[in-house]
């Protein structure tokens, strides 16, 4: 589960009660937290809505400070693991899924929204992670192995979690304070900051990645 997350290119967080409540679910959670993941939060519809104490679905608040109600429902698994929900805030943009039907068929709405946004989020950039067969009857191979311009282009991606294409302080802190103390990050920050304009650009950002390969190297 924990290599699955690692590898992972984003993190789909399907809430439910019963998410909530598992240990394996909140341990792949703060895996992800941990990770640096690019996370969605999609509200799972309850399907069965004549047991008022189902947990299948997100029964919770849909607002905008959704994750706060989180606590009012972990109950004593909170005991346990303790979990940064308040993580999710740096992800507001949510997705609810909805369920209907009749008794032999259960349609979920709602997929369209959530499959370009992972889309969206995935293939930014000239950069497709998928394979591809380059002639007709050929074994398909990876279309493309990222070399290191690619990778730093895609730490950068990870790192913004707004998607304005330049890096806050705040955004370099919260994508590496399960690695680095927050007095290293501020460090690391202002020599990534090479015109000191308070934002990490994305030219900035490749160009200080280059250099500490570099020096590591010498």
């Amino acid at each position: 589960m924990e290599l699955g997350v690692s590898r992972c290119e984003l993190f789909i967080l399907f809430m439910s009660h019963k998410y909530v409540k598992s240990a394996n679910c909140r341990r792949e959670y703060v895996r992800a937290c941990e990770a640096g993941k690019y996370i969605i939060p999609v509200f799972v519809p309850v399907l069965f809505k004549e047991a008022s104490d189902s947990e299948s679905g997100w029964r919770g608040d849909k607002g905008k400070e959704w994750w706060k109600s989180i606590a009012d429902v972990e109950g004593k698994a909170a005991e346990g693991n303790k979990v940064d929900w308040n993580h999710l805030k740096h992800f507001p943009k949510t997705f609810n899924l909805s369920a209907g039907g009749g008794t032999d068929e259960i349609q979920v709405l709602g997929v369209e929204e959530l499959v370009a946004a992972v889309q969206a989020r995935v293939y930014r950039g000239d950069t497709v992670f998928h394979e591809e067969a380059q002639e007709e009857g050929e074994k398909r191979r990876p279309k493309k192995v990222l070399d290191r311009a690619d990778h730093f282009l895609y730490e950068f991606r990870r790192l913004d979690l707004n998607g304005d294409g330049e890096l806050s302080a705040d955004e370099l802190f919260e994508g590496l304070r399960f690695r680095m103390s927050q007095d290293e990050v501020s460090r690391l920050f202002d020599c990534m900051d090479a015109n000191g304009d308070g934002r990490i650009s994305m030219e900035e950002f490749i160009d200080a990645r280059k250099k500490m390969i570099e020096d590591t190297i010498l």
